[in-house]
């Protein structure tokens, strides 16, 4: 008895949330460019998230760069270097530190990288086709950082640059109407749009329904021409989110049920003739 409700105990433990471990979520937001070799008119793009003040300085030394810091969108920073950079040159680019003084908080390097090659003004091929998906649900379900997820996945080909391999491409999501408002960024690798746990990259209210491209940026901030438009979905209230989940869960719950039960029947029903003398 004891070794089941020890066994009741260890599940229990594993499945519920616990007050004692908070969902901590790290402040900051995304920024393009990140790594590598990049070119001496290099240009940012960043989500402000916590932060609108940026510091670019060389590495080793203590030297600042002078930015030019333009919002280009609802959410997003545009940060460009005053002059080009030095070739042969690392850079750190970081936020503001006195934003963070007394916190006991100091972010990481948003960006570090060398200059390399001569300055990039060509811009990227746009991507040829488009596909958006929407989500809506609950993540992190039973734990101390469940959250709604609402948002679009977005899927793209075609995108290509001469420079710039195209799997170290970002995108950007623009309005049909406004190509140089920038509602999303979305760097190399990712392909959410909207908001989760600990995340958010776009205002989902203001653009549900709408038309929107997408553009291509190299690591020198040019941007593509636009992607063939697509529409995006008005979404689904929450509560038919979740009912349509559920739905789905329990279909594959009684799939394996009944899959549970006919073997149990199956075991049943050879056991008695197993079992006969011989």
């Amino acid at each position: 008895m004891w070794r089941f409700v020890l066994a009741v105990a260890l599940v229990l433990a594993c499945v519920l949330p616990s007050s004692a471990w908070a969902c901590s979520c790290a402040p900051g937001g995304q920024v393009f460019p990140k790594e590598g070799t990049l070119p001496p008119n290099v240009t940012f793009y960043a989500a402000k998230g916590h932060y609108r003040q940026w510091v670019l300085r060389e590495n080793p030394g203590d030297e600042r760069v002078p930015l030019q810091v333009v919002e280009v969108g609802d959410d997003i920073l545009r940060i460009s270097p005053s002059t080009p950079l030095e070739n042969g040159k690392r850079y750190t680019l970081e936020v503001d530190p006195k934003l963070t003084k007394g916190s006991g908080y100091r972010p990481e390097p948003a960006a570090v990288f060398e200059v390399q090659g001569e300055p990039d003004t060509q811009p990227p091929r746009p991507p040829s086709s488009v596909d958006v998906d929407y989500e809506h649900g609950i993540v992190n379900r039973w734990s101390s950082c469940e959250s709604e997820e609402e948002g679009y996945t977005v899927s793209t080909e075609g995108a290509s640059d001469d420079r710039v391999p195209a799997g170290k491409l970002a995108t950007v999501v623009v309005p049909e109407n406004d190509p140089e408002r920038i509602l999303a960024l979305l760097p190399p690798g990712k392909d959410f749009i909207g908001h989760t746990t600990c995340f958010y990259n776009f205002d989902i209210d203001k653009a549900r329904g709408t038309r929107v491209t997408l553009r291509s940026v190299d690591t020198a901030g040019n941007l593509s021409a636009p992607s063939p438009a697509i529409k995006l979905a008005q979404g689904t209230p929450l509560w038919i989110a979740t009912l349509l989940q559920i739905l789905r869960h329990k279909a594959v719950l009684a799939v394996i049920v009944l899959g549970a039960i006919g073997a149990i029947l199956f075991v049943v029903r050879r056991a008695p003739r197993e079992a006969r003398p011989q």
